[in-house]
C-alpha cells in the first residue's frame, strides 16, 4: 500500500473518490474541487493506493495557533471505498498524516468523529488519538 499526496494531476483520482464517498453518505458537491500546487496552500489531499488503484482519502489543513506560535493539522473527509475496507486503509491513511504533520511542523493533530461512527472512531484510537475536551459549534 501506497500513501502520497494528492497532486494537481490527480483531481480527477480525486473527484471519483469525492463523489464515492458523496453517493455513500448523501452529500451533494458545494463547489468545485481544487486541489492545490504542492507548497503553495495549507490543504493537502492525501490518497491511499492498493496496487496502484486509489482506494481511499483523507483531507489535512495546516492550522496556526497564533497566541502559542504553534500549528496543527486538522484532518476531515477520510474515506476508503467499501472493497478495500478492512484492509489497513484508513490506518496508512492516518500514519500518512502523521508524516505530514512532521514535514510540515506540527505538533499536533486534531480531527471530528461523530459518537455513532464506531469504526471510524476504533480506526482514530488505533492510530493514537484521544478524545479531550472540545468544544464545537454546527452552523445551519
Amino acid at each position: 500500500m501506497k500513501t502520497r499526496v494528492a497532486q494537481p494531476t490527480d483531481r480527477g483520482l480525486v473527484e471519483h473518490l469525492l463523489a464515492s464517498f458523496r453517493a455513500e453518505h448523501g452529500h451533494a458537491p458545494s463547489g468545485p474541487l481544487f486541489l492545490p500546487k504542492p507548497g503553495e496552500a495549507q490543504l493537502h489531499v492525501l490518497l491511499a493506493e492498493l496496487d496502484g488503484k486509489p482506494v481511499g482519502m483523507i483531507a489535512a489543513q495546516r492550522c496556526q495557533e497564533l497566541v502559542q506560535g504553534t500549528c496543527f493539522l486538522l484532518l476531515s473527509d477520510l474515506y476508503v471505498l467499501g472493497e478495500a475496507r478492512r484492509r489497513g486503509v484508513a490506518g496508512s491513511l492516518m500514519a500518512g498524516a502523521k508524516e505530514l504533520a512532521q514535514r510540515t511542523g506540527c505538533r499536533t493533530i486534531r480531527l471530528m468523529v461523530p459518537d455513532f461512527n464506531v469504526p471510524a472512531l476504533t480506526t482514530v484510537a488505533r492510530a493514537g488519538f484521544t478524545k479531550p475536551n472540545e468544544l464545537l459549534l454546527t452552523l445551519g
